[in-house]
């Protein structure tokens, strides 16, 4: 569903969701799981690979509220402080 943010664009899903994440003015790092060398230079490369655009975010934030159309086994809990 979200493979249009790697296609013809030098960028993988990883690095996408890396990108989409550090948009938020509220995001200031991210710690994605690294399991391999491979994985490490895959998320290194991402500071150098073309940015999301206008219309990509813009689809992802559409595509949110849905779950990116994977059905929920449970609805989350909210928890307040």
């Amino acid at each position: 569903l979200v493979s249009f943010l790697a296609d013809g664009a030098r960028r993988t899903i990883a690095q996408a969701a890396i990108q989409y994440c550090l948009e938020s003015p509220n995001v200031v790092s991210v710690l994605p799981n690294v399991y391999d060398e491979e994985q490490l230079v895959e998320f290194a490369e991402g500071a150098d690979v073309a940015p999301l655009t206008a219309g990509e975010f813009a689809k992802v934030a559409e595509m949110y509220p849905g779950n990116f159309g994977v059905e929920r086994l449970h609805e989350p809990v909210l928890k307040s402080s």
